[in-house]
């Protein structure tokens, strides 16, 4: 064990050998509030991070950990009882790993940079679902770019972000999904999760070459009202655009003009109108239940129409059998 302990960087300042025989060390001297290291670096210098429940901040970017070493460091990451800042960025781990680091995420834990990791939508997945059943989650920013996600990552995190009290997770503040394979899929869930969870204060969707500048300018304008919301200062509802609500169905379309509509009718700022909200969900649905009605009316209006023309129709094939059962022509001939 003495020779993996260089491999960790400050490590080495303060871990010295007790006994050669024994075979592990003890440290010396007050031990770090970081560890960082770029290199390769065993597993079993990895196990040696649960000897350190005092670190803060554990930086092993490019250590090639693979899923193996990143298994074997989350078995150990319950010791590090003060850790708020965990980096493994560029380490092989796939989505095995990710499993791993979400199965055993700390609870004082802050932020995690998972980067080009090869995770996938499973890996993303798994942590989505981490994010909700950890009843005490402090996780603030998540770095998931370059990954290789697909919409189906984006719409997991989204249901995790977006889901209702107590069960939606209302401690995330950052999110990377950059350099990815999102689309437009992604963008409409994430923008459903911005719209209810105010929490979120930045959606990094950069270099997601399928996704278009409308989409990334929509995300934009939704983070800009979440930052407004939590500076405490004035700032203009949203309200959703031609398009979105060609596409968008009308629950989301409620969460977006709920209160304005509520403002509007009852003559208040917006900041007033949380009380009136449910009168304004209830005037949107009655005038989608007018609409639908009215639809209806037009579609049984067009089948009388068609009922009568096969009714003409009808009586003028009878006419014409007869004409030529008088004229003694079988039908047909």
């Amino acid at each position: 064990m003495a020779a993996c302990w260089p491999l960790i960087g400050t490590g080495a300042r303060w871990l010295e050998p007790r006994s050669e025989r024994a075979g592990f060390h003890e440290p010396q001297s007050k031990p770090p509030r970081t560890i960082t290291h770029n290199h390769p670096i065993s597993t079993r210098a990895v196990l040696c991070v649960g000897r350190m429940p005092t670190v803060r901040s554990l930086q092993l970017q490019g250590c090639e950990l693979g899923a193996e070493g990143v298994a074997s460091l989350a078995e150990n990451l319950g010791y590090a009882r003060a850790l708020l800042h965990l980096d493994l960025t560029d380490n092989r781990m796939g989505a095995d790993g990710a499993a791993a680091v979400a199965a055993s995420l700390p609870p004082t834990l802050e932020e995690l940079l998972l980067a080009r990791n090869a995770i996938g939508d499973r890996g993303a997945t798994t942590l989505a679902t981490a994010l909700v059943r950890k009843r005490k989650c402090v996780l603030r920013t998540l770095v998931l770019a370059s990954n290789g996600l697909r919409d189906a990552a984006a719409v997991a995190l989204a249901e995790a972000l977006g889901a209702p009290r107590p069960r939606g997770n209302r401690s995330l503040e950052h999110l990377d999904l950059s350099a990815n394979k999102l689309r437009a899929g992604a963008a409409l869930a994430l923008g459903d999760a911005l719209v209810v969870n105010s929490s979120l204060l930045e959606v990094k969707l950069q270099r997601n070459r399928h996704l278009d500048a409308a989409a990334l300018q929509a995300i934009s304008g939704l983070v800009a009202h979440n930052r407004a919301r939590a500076c405490g200062g004035d700032f203009e509802r949203i309200a959703p655009s031609e398009q979105a609500s060609r596409l968008a169905p009308l629950g989301t379309q409620r969460l977006f003009t709920a209160d304005i509509a509520a403002a509007r009718l009852l003559g208040q700022t917006p900041r007033d109108a949380p009380s009136a909200s449910a009168a304004a969900s209830v005037a949107l649905e009655s005038e989608a239940l007018m609409a639908a009605s009215s639809a209806l009316g037009e579609l049984q209006h067009a089948l009388g129409e068609a009922g009568h023309k096969v009714a003409r129709l009808r009586h003028k094939e009878a006419m014409l059998r007869h004409a030529l059962h008088a004229e003694g022509v079988a039908p047909g001939a």
